[in-house]
C-alpha cells in the first residue's frame, strides 16, 4: 500500500509540464515535506537506540575505595604482632633457650593464624545487606546518576577517564574553569550480587562508545 506521500507524488507528476513554475513548485514543497519525515524518523531511532537506563545498587560490605589495607596483610601484620608477644612471654616463663623458642613462635604463629583468619574472613560469609541504589541514564550525548532527589548530569564530551575497579566503575569528568570530578557508579544488582561480567561490560562499552561519540 503506498502511503500518502507517494500517492501525493503520483497525482502530481499526472499534471507535470516541464515549464510550469506551479509545478516545481509543489514538487520542491514535497520533497522538503519528505526530507522533513526522514530526518524525524533517524531522530526517533537514534533516541531509543542510545537511551537506556540501569538501576545499580550499593552494598555495605562491599570495599570500593583502592586505598584500603589488604586484608591479607593487615591478617599477617596482626598475627605476628600477637605471635611474638606470646611467644616471648611463653619463651621468659619457661626460661627455654633460642632454639626452643623458634619451635614456641612456629607453633604460636600458626595457632595464631588460624584463629584470627576466622575474624578476618568471616564477614564474607555474611550474605551482603543493600545500602541504596543510582539510577544510571544513557542519553546521546550525556549521562545522569540519580540518587535519592539528587541527578547529577555528566556531558560525555567532559568525561577524561572511566576505570573499573572490583565493585564499581570511576568516572573522571572534568568541567570547563573546574577541577576534576569524580562519580562512582556501583556494580551490584537489587540482591546484593555482582552483575555479570557481560552485563558490566555491556555498560563500560557503552560509556567508552558515548565518549568516543561526543569528541
Amino acid at each position: 500500500m503506498k502511503t500518502k506521500l507517494e500517492k501525493r507524488a503520483d497525482q502530481l507528476w499526472k499534471t507535470y509540464e516541464a515549464s510550469s513554475p506551479a509545478f516545481w513548485r509543489k514538487y520542491e514543497h514535497l520533497l522538503g515535506t519528505a526530507k522533513d519525515k526522514v530526518i524525524k524518523r533517524e531522530e526517533t531511532l537514534l533516541s531509543v537506540k542510545n537511551t537506556a537506563s540501569y538501576t545499580l545498587y550499593e552494598i555495605e560490605n562491599s570495599k570500593t575505595s583502592s586505598g584500603q589495607i589488604n586484608p591479607i596483610f593487615e591478617l599477617l601484620f596482626s598475627a605476628f604482632c600477637i605471635t611474638s608477644l606470646l611467644a616471648g612471654l611463653i619463651t621468659a616463663s619457661l626460661d627455654a633457650s633460642k632454639q626452643h623458642f623458634i619451635y614456641i613462635y612456629v607453633i604460636t604463629f600458626i595457632v595464631t593464624l588460624g584463629l584470627l583468619w576466622d575474624i578476618f574472613f568471616k564477614k564474607d560469609k555474611e550474605p551482603p545487606q543493600v545500602s541504596g541504589y543510582k539510577v544510571l541514564n544513557f542519553a546521546p550525548d550525556h549521562i545522569t546518576i540519580e540518587r535519592g532527589d539528587e541527578v547529577k548530569k555528566i556531558g560525555f564530551k567532559y568525561l577524561t577517564k572511566i576505570k573499573y575497579q572490583k565493585h564499581c566503575f570511576r568516572l573522571t569528568a572534568k568541567f570547563p574553569d573546574h577541577e576534576d570530578r569524580e562519580y562512582t557508579i556501583p556494580l551490584f544488582d537489587s540482591k546484593g550480587q555482582k552483575l555479570a561480567q557481560a552485563q558490566i561490560k555491556h555498560i563500560y562499552q557503552r560509556l567508552k562508545i558515548g565518549v568516543q561519540n561526543n569528541r
